[in-house]
């Protein structure tokens, strides 16, 4: 069994009239390193969502992965206002560091796009590992059986 724990990082989100100062920025991410099953990977960095279904990513990295997305099953998936965005789906493989390694299906959705960061959701992560969040700390700890 192998326990990991990672501080939250910085993420920039734009202010507006509500929250001037832009909202809370550090939250559970951590950089991720995904293969695709030609050999072409790609280090993203990823939020650890439990909110999200499955491992997420834009399509961007999808061609960074070099994925032929018309060859890809596609579905459409949703999020906060937006029900419509195609999404595909491929295997990958996802390295999280200190020998923390799963094989998922993984989405990858122009929905991302702007972003600029990852999903890691309940199909493939949360799945695999224990993650504790202890946010007034500003870490999160992520232990393999």
């Amino acid at each position: 069994m192998s326990k990991v724990v990672h501080p939250y990082a910085p993420f920039v989100f734009p202010s507006s009239p509500p929250l001037p100062q832009g909202p809370p920025t550090d939250r559970p991410m951590l950089t991720v390193r995904l293969e695709s099953s030609i050999g072409a990977y790609y280090n993203a960095f990823a939020l650890a969502d439990s909110g999200a279904d499955a491992c997420l990513f834009s399509l961007r990295v999808a061609r960074s992965l070099k994925l032929n997305l018309a060859s890809l099953p596609k579905a459409m998936t949703g999020g906060i206002g937006n029900a419509a965005n195609v999404t595909y789906y491929d295997t990958i493989t996802a390295d999280l560091g200190d020998g923390m390694r799963f094989e998922t299906r993984a989405g990858f959705t122009q929905g991302l796009d702007q972003a600029g960061i990852g999903l890691l959701g309940h199909l493939g992560f949360f799945e695999n590992y224990n993650v504790e969040f202890r946010h007034r700390d500003r870490i999160f700890t992520i232990e393999s059986a």
